[in-house]
């Protein structure tokens, strides 16, 4: 284990390499399943393209303010919840 004092910026900084090698590791394996997916999104989008006639960006657009939307109301549905229960309790 090594422990490496650092100065970043100005700041103090204290860096235990053998945790940030594991943090490091693990940054890889999630930005190559991010590639992965961003991969498989971009094809999904020429697929549409292709079937509709639309253009693919265009069909990026919409679909990333469709899932942006769809994920909105569940918590805009919650809060109305949590209010509700408020007036219940109060």
């Amino acid at each position: 284990m090594s422990i490496l004092s650092l100065d970043v910026n100005g700041v103090s900084v204290t860096i235990n390499s053998e945790v940030f090698m594991g943090y490091t590791q693990e940054s890889y394996r999630i930005l190559d399943a991010i590639a992965e997916l961003n991969k498989d999104f971009k094809e999904l989008v020429e697929t549409v393209a292709e079937n509709t006639g639309l253009e693919k960006k265009d069909v990026s657009k919409y679909l990333k303010a469709r899932f942006k939307e769809s994920t909105k109301e569940p918590k805009q549905q919650g809060e109305l919840f949590e209010a509700l229960d408020n007036v219940l309790e109060g």
